[in-house]
């Protein structure tokens, strides 16, 4: 009789447990034992538990932006040999013994000179010191072909007066050529005939002024 009771309450039993929405945990408990029956299981309610605590949610991390990379663009050093920026100087020849340099200014005073004022003192008889007369134009030509009269032909002098001497320049070599003649004798001429010492006489730059000096070697440069 029991047992068909109990089968009998199963379905409301589980209707009850269906409205609470909590399923309650069956223990089964002996309630009565009796030498001539069986052991009957009466289930009883426990209590659910109060009221869950729903698990700790854990915060998912924000992420973190990575921070944005600055370049900053750093001059790369040039491997390149700097050019020099002058040309360096030939190193000075030295000037031959004897040889008398420029006066200061001489050479700006030949640059400004009168060339027809030369072309005068080329063509006049000076007297020299030792009281001979001597003229430049009796014993040098002055035109085309270099003619041989006594000394040399001026013709192209200013051409090849910078490549007589080593260390003298065009207007080193015609200023000292005037004034200490014997200091350096041409080479022979086209025929083979030489040049002797002593030929020109030394002295004119005794009688010649500054300024006849600057515009004779002025009218020289012309010849070419």
């Amino acid at each position: 009789m029991s047992r068909i009771l109990f089968r009998s309450m199963l379905p409301l039993l589980s209707l009850l447990l269906a409205a609470c929405g909590t399923v309650a945990t069956n223990v089964w408990e002996i309630t009565e034992v009796a030498p001539d029956r069986e052991v009957v299981a009466i289930p009883t309610r426990v209590p659910p538990s109060a009221t869950p605590i729903p698990p700790t949610a854990t915060p998912i991390p924000t992420e973190t932006p990575l921070p944005t990379a600055t370049f900053t663009p750093e001059a790369i050093p040039s491997t390149a040999t700097a050019l020099p920026t002058s040309t360096p100087e030939a190193p000075a020849v030295a000037m031959p013994e004897g040889v008398e340099p420029l006066p200061d200014g001489f050479a700006a005073l030949i640059e400004a000179g009168d060339t027809a004022a030369g072309l005068t003192v080329f063509n006049a008889t000076y007297t020299m010191p030792n009281g001979q007369p001597w003229a430049c134009a009796s014993c040098h030509s002055n035109t085309e072909g270099e003619l041989r009269l006594i000394g040399p032909g001026l013709w192209n002098l200013g051409l090849r007066a910078g490549e007589r001497v080593p260390g003298e320049d065009a207007l080193t070599y015609i200023y000292n050529s005037i004034r200490h003649p014997n200091q350096f004798i041409v080479p022979p001429d086209a025929s083979g005939a030489p040049y002797p010492p002593n030929l020109m006489p030394e002295g004119y730059g005794e009688v010649l002024t500054e300024a006849d000096f600057a515009n004779l070697m002025a009218y020289l440069l012309t010849l070419q």
